[in-house]
């Protein structure tokens, strides 16, 4: 786009994917004319994390501590907890 940003990609029958973009130049939409079932909506927080994924058959929201973490995530009413290592920053369990 004018911006600079990749607008859309496409390959002939495979793929027709249009991407937007929020004020922050973040993804906000992939619009997939081939595989509408692909067509997705992005939200993020303050610190631009993605934190929410919405599709016709499926919606995610992501929480995030300080350090970058993912500390839960939430898919079609099933919840997962990750914990991270408070060392390392790498994932120590998660349910």
């Amino acid at each position: 786009d004018t911006d600079g940003r990749i607008a859309q990609m496409s390959s002939s029958g495979v793929h027709n994917v249009t991407l937007g973009y929020n004020n922050a130049d973040l993804i906000n939409s992939l619009t997939d004319g081939v595989y509408s079932a692909m067509t997705s909506g992005f939200g993020y927080d303050a610190a631009d994390r993605v934190n929410s994924v919405t599709r016709s058959s499926d919606a995610q929201s992501f929480n995030w501590d300080s350090a970058g973490n993912r500390t839960s995530q939430s898919r079609q009413g099933t919840a997962y907890t990750f914990t991270p290592d408070t060392q390392s920053n790498r994932l120590a369990s998660w349910s």
